[in-house]
């Protein structure tokens, strides 16, 4: 299951949140280098025909676990190039996606993690489920 599409398409559902909508509608600061980053849907994002690139450094040793830390990276952004036009292309883009999670955040009115876990895992009995991995339980297997 890929949550950040399961994660916007409740928003869909709900009608917090259109497919074709821009995201600059719902991220006025998302700015790329490129001016067609204007054209940019919801749904390009989650069909990986943004025209954006992918991540390159996840900071995996410098996590940032604040209130404030998606929409930083988004306005970090500024000066990303496209590989392509919005739609020319399908490019996997995990950066495409971290963009997506802000705009989760944006529509539903809560960090993405909180909303994943109201709107997915805690309906699915995930109780113990995080996306931070300093919160999640290490699991132990017996034999």
């Amino acid at each position: 299951m890929n949550t950040v599409a399961t994660a916007a398409m409740t928003l869909v559902e709900d009608g917090k949140m259109e497919l074709d909508e821009k995201v600059v509608t719902y991220l006025p600061y998302f700015e790329l280098a490129d001016e067609r980053y204007r054209e940019i849907t919801v749904r390009q994002i989650l069909m990986h025909r943004s025209g954006m690139t992918d991540v390159e450094d996840y900071e995996w040793d410098r996590p940032q676990h604040d209130a404030g830390a998606a929409e930083r990276f988004v306005r970090s952004l500024k000066s990303e190039p496209l590989l392509a036009a919005p739609g020319a292309l399908f490019s996997y883009s995990n950066m495409g996606f971290d963009v997506m999670g802000d705009v989760i955040a944006k529509a539903s009115g809560m960090s993405f993690e909180e909303y994943v876990k109201q709107a997915i895992l805690t309906p699915l009995g995930m109780k113990k489920s995080s996306f931070i991995h300093a919160v999640s339980p290490l699991i132990r297997h017996s034999r």
